[in-house]
């Protein structure tokens, strides 16, 4: 555990687009990754106090892409609906798989550039975080 958090590097612009989220909406992590090497790896990069909720797959024991992770997130906020919710993630097949199998808007941020497989279909793509201040 402690090796998943060792070396951290924020990604450009990380902490200017969180602070800006976090004024006007509820920002959830949902990761594949343990809860506390998550929890740990945004406190390194001052991050941790924009974020509302880390909700993990070792919490409810699927992973994204999976519906049934989605399931457990409406179990526990149980307040939102799904025009509500927007996935932003770099994986197409844990992010915006996940937007589709759920039935809601995802934001493909593909910062490398790399091509879309024809399989998934981000409702929108950005390769800068700040991008998020102008689609948002």
């Amino acid at each position: 555990m402690n090796s998943l958090t060792e070396v951290v590097v924020a990604i450009e612009g990380a902490y200017d687009i969180l602070k800006y989220l976090k004024e006007k909406y509820y920002i959830i992590v949902a990761t594949n990754g343990p809860k506390i090497a998550t929890k740990e790896k945004l406190s390194k990069i001052k991050c941790l106090n924009f974020v509302n909720e880390v909700l993990s797959a070792d919490m409810f024991g699927y992973m994204k892409p999976k519906k049934e992770f989605f399931v457990a997130i409406q179990n526990l906020l149980k307040n939102y609906n799904n025009e509500e919710y927007l996935i932003v993630g770099d994986s197409l097949k844990s992010d915006v798989g996940f937007a589709m199998n759920c039935g809601f808007d995802s934001c493909w941020f593909n910062k490398n550039n790399e091509k879309l497989m024809e399989q998934y279909q981000p409702t929108m793509v950005i390769n800068k975080l700040e991008a998020l201040k102008k689609i948002l």
